[in-house]
């Protein structure tokens, strides 16, 4: 029988990849020690202990950079989401450092930095959990500007968790920009992905536009893969100058017979029109 690997717009390998801009990234085993990462919660307790009773010795904004010293045992579950405690060390805007401790769920997964758009202004953003839907968490993304919040997107559905629903997020979260696109409305691609390296899991993306003011959410893409069924997907944007409205997406499942070893390929093709206020799946 044939072993299919997975393969989403050429992202995974074997290797984790490091995009530009890119600041943290939550792993399989949560935040590594000695990782920079942003905060995703405003006016960030943290504490003296590992624990929401532990004293508070200061306030962070959000978006505040901080050092992972390292994953306490301990861990907090709100509203079903559970995600370990973390000792860090940080630099408040005054300039007084300090360390202490901060709940897992208030920092980013993976953040991104700098100018979006290439119209000279540094924009932030960061992608954590909003909470559980039906099926999967969901996600937020958030965008910053000199320190403020001026967009948030809606709440997006995400992927199982590897270890269950009341797990904290299993997978390696990356984020990638794709800039110079030719839309007739400027805006450009963040690309949120999530990737665990073993058959029989999911991965893939939460796909987002931004123009430089506000972000849209696109779709959450899929790919698997196992002996006998391979789901992978790809995403064309219109070329620089072209000046174009749609994004097209390709899902393509491949099917083994496991008796005959012949397979069976079907495609869907989606289509998404961005008129430079909304973005809409096309009928």
């Amino acid at each position: 029988m044939k072993l299919f690997s997975i393969i989403a717009i050429g992202i995974f390998a074997a290797a984790i990849p490091v995009f530009p801009g890119q600041v943290g990234q939550n792993t399989p085993n949560g935040y590594e020690p000695g990782a920079k990462v942003l905060l995703y919660g405003d006016k960030v307790n943290v504490r003296d202990q590992a624990s929401p009773a532990g004293k508070v010795t200061a306030q962070l904004a959000i978006g505040t950079e901080v050092a992972i010293i390292e994953k306490d045992d301990a861990k907090f579950e709100q509203n079903g989401y559970s995600e370990n405690w973390y000792k860090v060390s940080y630099k408040e805007n005054s300039g007084k450092s300090g360390s202490g401790y901060i709940w897992g769920g208030l920092i980013s997964k993976t953040a991104y930095t700098g100018d979006i758009l290439n119209d000279g202004v540094m924009d932030t953003v960061l992608f954590g959990v909003s909470g559980f839907g039906k099926e999967s968490l969901m996600f937020k993304a958030r965008l910053l500007q000199n320190g403020k919040l001026v967009s948030e997107s809606p709440d997006m559905p995400g992927f199982q968790n590897v270890l269950g629903m009341g797990a904290g997020v299993e997978y390696d979260v990356l984020i990638d920009l794709q800039q110079k696109i030719g839309f007739k409305n400027p805006a450009d691609a963040i690309h949120i992905v999530f990737q665990y390296d073993a058959c029989d899991v999911l991965n893939g993306e939460i796909f987002l536009l931004c123009d430089g003011k506000k972000l849209y959410y696109v779709a959450t893409l899929d790919s698997f893969g196992n002996e006998l069924c391979s789901i992978d997907y790809k995403i064309v944007l219109p070329a620089q100058g072209k000046k174009e409205t749609k994004i097209t997406v390709t899902k393509d499942e491949e099917l083994i017979n496991e008796e005959t070893g012949e397979s069976e390929l079907s495609r869907v093709t989606e289509v998404y029109v961005w008129d430079g206020k909304t973005v809409k799946k096309s009928k």
